[in-house]
């Protein structure tokens, strides 16, 4: 597997997001996907500059900081999904 089709999830460590994914699918069926790395978005991380990192959380303004804070040095792409609508007001707050 080549590395554009490697991809990163980091997850909640909040539960939410967790319980969501949890009975949808097990990390072993991630790996399966093509989901080599597997993060919760509160535990320190390694730069993983050769993979895109996807995540998965709450629409909150701590995610929301930390997503940006953090994903600066840990990755050159990365997705963002929210388990619910957001406005852009939390993606500024949050980014501030």
């Amino acid at each position: 597997m080549n590395n554009t089709t490697r991809s990163e999830i980091a997850s909640t460590i909040r539960g939410f997001c967790q319980d969501i994914r949890s009975p949808l699918i097990h990390v072993k069926d991630l790996r399966k996907h093509g989901v080599t790395l597997y993060f919760l978005i509160d535990k320190d991380r390694k730069p993983v500059h050769d993979v895109p990192a996807v995540y998965f959380v709450q629409p909150t303004q701590p995610n929301v900081h930390l997503i940006a804070v953090a994903s600066r040095s840990l990755y050159d792409l990365f997705q963002l999904n929210f388990s619910s609508s957001i406005s852009v007001l939390h993606v500024i707050v949050g980014m501030l």
